[in-house]
Parts: structure tokens; C-alpha cells; sequence
């Protein structure tokens, strides 16, 4: 009963550290302070220390859709072991043609979907991979639509790409006189060497 919205709200956490922003402290509150120890104007904070778990904090049913997802996706590469390529949270991807094997229904909630027949991939990492003709492309941690071809078969080939990315700051660090937007290189996954036997 519990759809894709509100899933992650079964396991949330909440920080016990509460900030506000007012013109005036409000009761309860202290204000907060840079390094240099001089306050911050308009910002001010508390600890909540009663974490009273909201009723919607349900992890045991985070962890059961997990973990069934996960058992269903295990069911459906076992179906073709051999010809199986790569799996992940909620899809498979096979060498060969399964279909008559899988519950599959383009309209029923949580039947199987068919995406892809027949399409050439070039499998390079978890969430990593490109489509051969250019039209798919997945490249966690990158910004996929910076990288060409020509950037997935040197990735294909062992060479991951690197970017020069900008990050917004968290907004605490940003009050604390830190910079809102910050340079960070990113290097693409490690390609995973695929063993047949």
C-alpha cells in the first residue's frame, strides 16, 4: 500500500539539531554561531532531544519492499542464469529473450515491463552503461549529458572519464562564511571486468 512517493519516508532519521530563521529569537532557541565565535544574525537553532518517531517512520517496511523488490529481481535473472548481464533496483537485462518466462503486463503495478528487444548495451559498471546507438545513456555520479561516444568506449575500454563538477554547499556550511558553490572532480565508476565461464 505504500507507493513510490512515500517509501523513503518509512526510513527517514531526523536530525535532532532544529534551525530557524526569524527576525527574533523565538523562545526555546540560542543563536547560532561562526567558528570565530560571533553570531549569525537571524539564525538560530535547538536540539530537539524528544525524537518521538513520527507514525509514518516505519523502517521494518522500508526494509521489507527492499528486500521483496530485491527477491523478485534475483527470481527473474535466475530464470537464465547464463544469458543474464545486469540487474538493478527494479530491472534485468539478459543476452537472450525471457519473456515468456516473466509476468509481464505494460499497465499492472508491479508486473514486468519491456523496455528494450533486441538493443546492443555496452555494460561498463553498476549504473554505468550506454546504448550502442547513443539513445540511453546511465553514468552515476557523472554528468551524462557532458559525455559523448567516444567518452563510453574509452570507459568500456578501462579508461573512466573525469569532470570538473559544481556543487552547491550545504546551507549550514554557507551561514558558517563558506562559499555557496564549490569545484569538485569526479571520477567516473571503475569498470567491473565481466568473467564468463
Amino acid at each position: 500500500m505504500v507507493g513510490n512517493h512515500s517509501y523513503g519516508k518509512t526510513v527517514e532519521q531526523i536530525d535532532p539539531l532544529e534551525f530557524v530563521i526569524a527576525n527574533k529569537c523565538p523562545e526555546g532557541y540560542t543563536p547560532f554561531y561562526e567558528n570565530n565565535g560571533v553570531p549569525i544574525d537571524h539564525i538560530f537553532y535547538r536540539f530537539v532531544e524528544d525524537q518521538r518517531a513520527k507514525n509514518y517512520h516505519q523502517p521494518q517496511l522500508g526494509a521489507f519492499i527492499t528486500a521483496h523488490v530485491r527477491m523478485v529481481v534475483r527470481r527473474a535473472a535466475l530464470l537464465n542464469p547464463q544469458a543474464w548481464l545486469y540487474a538493478d533496483t527494479d530491472c534485468v537485462v539478459f543476452a537472450a529473450d525471457v519473456t515468456d518466462r516473466l509476468d509481464i503486463d505494460a499497465k499492472r503495478y508491479g508486473a514486468w515491463k519491456i523496455e528494450e528487444s533486441g538493443a546492443e548495451y555496452q555494460i561498463i559498471a553498476k549504473k554505468v552503461y550506454a546504448q550502442l546507438n547513443g539513445s540511453k545513456r546511465s553514468a552515476k555520479g557523472l554528468h551524462v549529458k557532458k559525455l559523448d561516444a567516444n567518452d563510453f568506449q574509452e570507459w568500456f575500454d578501462g579508461t573512466p572519464p573525469v569532470q570538473t563538477q559544481v556543487q552547491r554547499q550545504n546551507f549550514l556550511a554557507v551561514l558558517q562564511g563558506a562559499e555557496m558553490f564549490r569545484a569538485q572532480i569526479r571520477h567516473g565508476t571503475a569498470v567491473e571486468k565481466l568473467r564468463v565461464s
